[in-house]
Formats: C-alpha cells, structure tokens, sequence
C-alpha cells in the first residue's frame, strides 16, 4: 500500500529545503567540520545566484579527515561536478528511482536553475 502512496506523493512532499551549502572556494577543512558538527552528508556548492555548480558527499570528504594539507584544499578540488537533479514537481517515485539508477544518494531540487532543496534518502526512508 505505501507504493500506491508514494506515486501519488511529488519531490515537494519529501524535500528538504533547510540546507547548508557552500562556496567552492570555502576551505575544505571547515566544510569537514560543518559536516561532521551538522551530521550532513551532502553539501549542495552554489555560485553567488544560488545556482547548483557542484555536489559534496561525506564520502567524497571522509579521505581527507585528518590529513595535515587540508588548509591548501578548496571545495572545488573534490566537489563532483557532474550532478543528477530534480524539480519539486517531479513525482516522489521517479526521484527514488533516478537514485537508485544512479546508486547516488541525493538529488539536488532546483527551480528556474536555482537551489531550492535537497531530496536524500533519508527523507524518502529508502
């Protein structure tokens, strides 16, 4: 019965649009440390008109903990620049799907190009 549910449900129902991001040219060492104090897991990077530019996950970061170079690393040297989105309209089904298909686990929500939200796994219950 929860299936049934879900294909009526959109991204809107489920997103999250409380989140954290960053600059790329934010230190990497205080970008860990935001996302181990904030237990975040993905951290959306964003250019000064809120537009998606890169993605940060804790496993794209976890190799970096504790390394002595971490004042000469910058977002933009581990961020992946290659992101899979979605819109706030798109049914809640198709998003699981695309992130299952694409063994990823968030979709960046944008609107007219903009972050808007963050749809992860942990607010679908995947």
């Amino acid at each position: 019965m929860s299936t049934n549910f879900n294909l009526q449900r959109i991204v809107k129902h489920n997103m999250n649009s409380s989140i954290y991001s960053v600059d790329e040219d934010d230190n990497l060492e205080l970008v860990i440390n935001i996302m181990k104090w904030m237990k975040i897991h993905h951290m959306p990077v964003i250019d000064s008109n809120k537009m998606i530019i890169g993605l940060l996950s804790w496993n794209d970061v976890k190799q970096y903990v504790g390394k002595n170079d971490l004042e000469e690393r910058f977002v933009k040297d581990v961020m992946k620049k290659d992101i899979i989105t979605t819109t706030q309209d798109q049914p809640l089904q198709d998003a699981i799907e695309l992130m299952e298909r694409n063994n990823i686990g968030c979709l960046p929500v944008i609107s007219k190009n903009k972050l808007i939200a963050i749809l992860t796994k942990n607010d679908i219950n995947v």
